[in-house]
């Protein structure tokens, strides 16, 4: 990451910064990232708790986190569970955003992108027409991350922001391990890599530098002749 920005915040220039930048995804602004770190209750986020709150992927928002950070806007700090990132201190005065004028913002576009009229439904809530449509993912969806010691301090390739990335694919593979019981390499590669690549492009180096050895460390798996079985206590359900 580069030094961050020193200068004050200013939310006329952050919204049309936001605006005027085409290759920032249309249906969330600067604006809505920071005003969830404004809105929560613990400010150091996770880039999947800010993810949760938003209708972004967070392969993406984690490109959009280094650049408010590298702006002056959010601080991050190294933590055993990942990045960690937090509002600035003199931007946290500033962002006085009322609910309202969020959810104006945010029907709007919902307007412009649909060409049609807002329905009563959708102004009580505005996000849902920002909605990813109703798809069933292959590969698991994480909602709570399982506190595992040997994925927590699994050290694979890359920045730290890197690291955290591959960390949740590895995580995403032993969720979708302990599911199924076993598994094998190619389904790994057929039902996980294409919901969580993290920094890869290629299913082969993903499988040879994060999953493979991350799995072998942690100790409810086992593996025998390509097959990976998991052999520790199921959740509740």
């Amino acid at each position: 990451m580069s030094a961050p920005h020193s200068g004050g915040f200013n939310t006329t220039e952050l919204i049309e910064h936001s605006m005027g930048d085409p290759n920032r995804e249309p249906q969330v602004s600067d604006e809505e990232i920071l005003s969830v770190f404004a809105r929560s209750g613990d400010r150091n986020l996770l880039v999947t708790d800010v993810a949760d709150e938003l209708p972004i992927h967070h392969t993406v928002l984690n490109d959009r986190l280094d650049d408010l950070y590298e702006r002056g806007l959010l601080t991050s700090e190294e933590r055993s569970r990942g990045t960690v990132w937090t509002l600035a201190s003199e931007v946290e005065d500033d962002l006085l955003i009322s609910e309202s004028e969020v959810e104006t913002d945010v029907e709007a576009q919902a307007t412009a992108a649909t060409g049609s009229e807002t329905t009563p439904r959708q102004e009580e809530n505005p996000t849902e027409s920002l909605q990813a449509p109703a798809e069933e993912p292959r590969g698991p969806e994480i909602t709570d991350e399982p506190t595992i010691e040997e994925i927590e301090t699994f050290d694979p390739p890359g920045s730290s922001t890197d690291r955290e990335r591959n960390r949740e694919a590895l995580r995403a593979a032993y969720l979708y391990l302990q599911k199924r019981s076993s598994a094998k390499r190619d389904d790994f590669e057929t039902d996980v890599f294409p919901e969580y690549p993290a920094t890869y492009e290629d299913p082969d180096d993903w499988w040879q530098e994060v999953i493979s050895p991350g799995l072998e460390a942690v100790s409810d798996v086992e593996t025998q002749d390509d097959e990976w079985r998991f052999v520790g206590d199921r959740p509740e359900q």
